[in-house]
């Protein structure tokens, strides 16, 4: 996340954006619900929803210059 924070080039956040999307995937995959209520599943869910709305905004702030 924090690459995704630093490094400008479109490139990168491309492919950053879409591992973004893949990790959520795997955390869906190993945390079948979102009824569990243990406090390090929800700090995982919410970095990776963090991680995507960065990554996939900074693209298109970047990309659109």
């Amino acid at each position: 996340m924090i690459w995704t924070l630093v490094d400008g080039n479109l490139i990168h956040l491309g492919i950053l954006a879409f591992s973004s999307l893949v990790t959520t995937m795997l955390h869906f995959h190993y945390f079948e619900s979102t009824d569990d209520k243990h406090p390090l599943n929800r700090i995982d869910f919410g970095l990776q929803l963090l991680f995507i709305f960065i990554s996939i905004i900074k693209f298109f702030l970047i990309s659109g210059r």
